[in-house]
């Protein structure tokens, strides 16, 4: 058997430190498979900090009856329908279909699953521009296209957070030193 595991800050700033886990197990199958985990914690002012769950920067939540999922799945959605084409070199066909369906339901609403989201380094400094959203092989394509990774700009769920939430986020989506080569 081998392991591997990373951990990155995606985001560290006054009020967070926002970090993704990055998990990889071979166990003896054809292949190994990797997994994400991702927490976002909020400073507090002696030094230490508290798990903030996701669903507290929203004022309706995270549950089955948040609007905020309606707009999370079709931003998603449209995003992985990109994605694909760019891998593929080619839309979605109707040999597709079924890893659409995955996909949608990988982007609805679930009670017992919670999905993996980071919050994404901003222009300015002390904020941050969205989320972004990690999901493992499997769940969106066949293991050989690997894991998927979509960025949601503040903008588009801006309308769905607190109003404690709400200066936290602001800027554009700083690129990383990869993006920036």
């Amino acid at each position: 058997y081998l392991v591997d595991e990373r951990w990155d800050v995606t985001l560290a700033n006054t009020t967070f430190v926002s970090v993704l886990g990055t998990h990889w197990m071979y166990t003896g199958g054809a292949h190994g498979n990797s997994d994400f985990s991702g927490f976002i914690w909020r400073r507090n002012g002696d030094g230490g900090g508290d798990y903030m769950p996701l669903a507290d920067m929203f004022a309706d939540g995270m549950g089955k009856d948040s609007p905020l999922w309606d707009v999370l799945s079709r931003t998603l959605l449209a995003q992985w329908e990109a994605e694909w084409a760019k891998r593929v070199g080619q839309p979605l066909g109707d040999d597709d279909m079924t890893w659409r369906d995955s996909a949608e339901r990988a982007f609805a609403y679930h009670p017992e699953y919670q999905p993996v989201v980071t919050l994404l380094p901003s222009t300015q400094g002390e904020k941050s521009a969205g989320l972004t959203f990690h999901y493992s092989p499997y769940l969106l394509g066949p293991y050989a296209m690997g894991s998927f990774s979509f960025d949601v700009p503040y903008a588009v769920f801006e309308d769905y957070l607190t109003d404690e939430a709400r200066p936290w986020f602001g800027g554009e989506i700083k690129p990383s030193p990869q993006q920036s080569r």
